[in-house]
């Protein structure tokens, strides 16, 4: 049977799952609640609040992910974090199970670069289970990003599995802004290698480092 657990979802999904909001709930959230006693998930309309341990008020949190390459919808995600928490961990897998173009050092030192103006942000990398890393940083919070509502799915699927093997850690989902909903890091490299102008979509060590790969 499976426990109980929250994640926390920005306002503007509510919409997008075709859920109304009371507009005088100003700090409110989506949180996803499974009910162990009927096994199943219900949607309820909550507050971010403190004094009931409301996970806004963590001062840590990790922004995983494989980032071959970080893009512009990346780093809107880790922005927006980056403002909610004190500190932000962005973690760059090691081994994802995906063909990397990148390896793990430049993927980092990519990343690193694209967050530079950022002071509380921190990049490192991880191998393994993320709840393990997650724990080994003191974080209580993993941040993922939704370009669509199709992501939800797998996404929520994802973090029942994490607050299986770690109970104490939330997930945080953050809608990607609507001007960088379609971009993935496999459709950008695809279309720069078959020529196409992928400038605005990337940061610029990004389309630096594309180059490189593709035209040295």
């Amino acid at each position: 049977m499976l426990a109980r657990s929250a994640l926390f979802v920005e306002r503007k999904l509510l919409h997008a799952l075709g859920l109304r909001t009371n507009a005088a709930v100003v700090d409110a959230a989506l949180v996803v609640v499974l009910d162990p006693a009927r096994e199943q998930a219900k949607f309820v309309l909550g507050c971010r609040d403190s004094a009931r341990g409301g996970i806004m008020h963590r001062h840590l949190a990790v922004y995983p992910g494989s980032f071959d390459p970080i893009t512009c919808g990346h780093l809107d995600i880790a922005r927006r974090a980056a403002n909610i928490f004190e500190h932000l961990i962005v973690a760059v897998a090691e081994h994802s199970g995906k063909n990397m173009l990148f390896s793990t050092d430049e993927r980092a030192e990519l990343v690193r670069a694209s967050v530079a103006d950022l002071p509380n942000v921190e990049i490192r990398t991880f191998s393994g289970l993320l709840t393990d890393f997650v724990r080994q940083t003191g974080a209580r919070v993993i941040i993922r990003g939704l370009r669509a509502v199709s992501d939800f799915e797998y996404e929520f699927s994802m973090s029942l599995m994490n607050s299986h093997l770690a109970p104490e850690i939330e997930t945080m989902f953050l809608p990607t802004s609507e001007g960088y909903s379609f971009i993935s890091s496999s459709m950008i490299k695809e279309v720069y290698r078959l020529g196409g102008d992928v400038g605005d979509t990337i940061p610029p060590c990004v389309l630096q480092a594309l180059a490189g790969k593709y035209h040295s």
